[in-house]
C-alpha cells in the first residue's frame, strides 16, 4: 500500500532534479528540491523527509557536507546518494548514514522502485512544524574567482 512519503531530492542539474521528482509523485510521494546542500539544509530545517535522494557534486554545500550535516539530526531522512563518483571517492561516505548509492545515469525504474520500498519500511511520514534539537549551520563557501 502507497503512503504518501515526504522526498527531498537534493541536485545542481535541473534536469535530474525534474526527473527525479516526477518519478516520486508518480509513486504518489510529495517531493521537494534543492540545487544544492545549503538549500537542503535549510529544507530540512523546516519539515522532517523520509527521503533524500543527494548528488555529491554540488555548488556551495556539497552532498559530502550535506551528509554529514545531517548526522547531527535527532531524526533524519534515509540516505540515499546518486553519483557518477569513483568508488575512491565515494568511499568518503559515513556507510551508518547512507542507505544506498545509485551510480548515474542510473535506471529510473529501479531508482523510483527503490525509493519507494525504503519509503514504505518506514513509520509513517512524520509532518512537524519544529526542527531537530541541534540545527546546523553550513558554512557556504565564497564563489569561485
Amino acid at each position: 500500500m502507497l503512503v504518501n512519503r515526504q522526498i527531498l531530492i537534493v541536485d545542481d542539474d535541473p534536469s535530474i532534479r525534474t526527473l527525479l521528482r516526477l518519478v516520486a509523485e508518480r509513486r504518489g510521494h510529495s517531493v521537494d528540491v534543492a540545487a544544492d546542500g545549503a538549500e537542503a539544509m535549510q529544507l530540512l530545517k523546516e519539515r522532517q523527509y523520509d527521503l533524500a535522494v543527494i548528488d555529491l557534486m554540488m555548488p556551495r554545500v556539497n552532498g559530502y557536507e550535506l551528509v554529514d550535516g545531517l548526522r547531527r539530526f535527532e531524526q533524519r531522512p534515509t540516505i540515499v546518494i546518486a553519483t557518477a563518483m569513483t568508488d575512491s571517492l565515494i568511499g568518503l561516505l559515513d556507510a551508518e548514514l547512507v542507505h544506498s548509492i545509485i551510480r548515474k545515469p542510473f535506471d529510473i525504474e529501479m531508482l523510483g522502485a527503490l525509493m519507494t520500498a525504503i519509503v514504505e519500511s518506514k513509520p509513517t511520514a512524520r509532518q512537524t512544524e519544529g526542527v531537530p534539537e541541534e540545527v546546523v549551520e553550513l558554512p557556504v563557501p565564497p564563489p569561485p574567482c
